[in-house]
Formats: structure tokens, C-alpha cells, sequence
């Protein structure tokens, strides 16, 4: 799973999720709402066994603002949110040299090309299957 860019980690955690709980891994495109680059997505995905799960991913200084006063005001309810400060997430962080949006194809080119998709892909799966319940 690559972090590098907006919805990352939100990806990641929501797989790990759909396989802790299924103990099978979910569709590779199952969570593609939550990548891209746009400064705020929001989506809704039912997990079997577990429910629905409603996330946010804001990125950009501006929009962690906006989504603090959407929680605090009760227009914004989710079971999870990712936040990067920086807009597109990591991959257009301070130092950055690279057009951010060349660095995000660069990154998707790799992650195309990268043999294991899933934690449960890793050598270390027998370390997941001991945190299931």
C-alpha cells in the first residue's frame, strides 16, 4: 500500500479493516473514493460483518479547519478521517522539487507495478492473522 499521496492511509486502514474482519481481502478498487486529488472526499463503505464506515480525507492547511467546524457543528459525522497538511498529501510536502502531479502518476506507476497490494500480501501475514479476534 503506498502513503505517499492524499487517502493513503485511509486506503490502507480501510483494507486491513475489510481483512480483519473478513479474513479475505477486498476487491482492489474497492476503495478507490477516497484517493485522488481533490482537497476533500467523503464516502460511505459497508464492510461484511461490520457496517457501514463513513470517512473523510481533507488535505491542504485550509481543510482540517473546515472539517473541525463541520464535526464540531454536527454537519460532518464519520467513523474515521485522514488529514494531511499538505495539499495531495506527503507527495507535495515541504522540499518538494517534482510537480506534485507528475510525483502523484509517478507514484500510482509504482504502486501498479509493486508485487504485493495488501498487508495480507506480506511475508509478515501470519503477524496480521494473530490481531484478528
Amino acid at each position: 500500500m503506498i502513503f505517499g499521496a492524499t487517502g493513503g492511509v485511509m486506503d490502507a486502514a480501510l483494507r486491513s479493516a475489510y481483512y480483519l474482519v473478513t479474513g479475505e481481502n477486498p476487491d482492489p478498487d474497492a476503495f478507490t473514493a477516497v484517493r485522488g486529488n481533490k482537497p476533500w472526499k467523503e464516502a460511505v463503505f459497508s464492510i461484511p460483518g461490520a457496517g457501514e464506515i463513513r470517512v473523510a480525507v481533507v488535505s491542504g492547511l485550509g481543510n482540517p479547519r473546515k472539517l473541525m467546524k463541520a464535526l464540531e457543528s454536527g454537519q460532518g459525522r464519520y467513523d474515521f478521517v485522514e488529514v494531511m497538511a499538505c495539499p495531495g498529501g506527503c507527495i507535495a510536502g515541504a522540499g518538494t522539487l517534482a510537480d506534485p502531479a507528475r510525483s502523484a502518476l509517478m507514484l500510482n506507476k509504482y504502486k501498479a507495478q509493486a508485487t504485493m497490494k495488501t498487508a495480507a500480501d506480506t511475508p509478515y501475514k501470519d503477524t496480521l492473522d494473530k490481531l484478528k479476534y
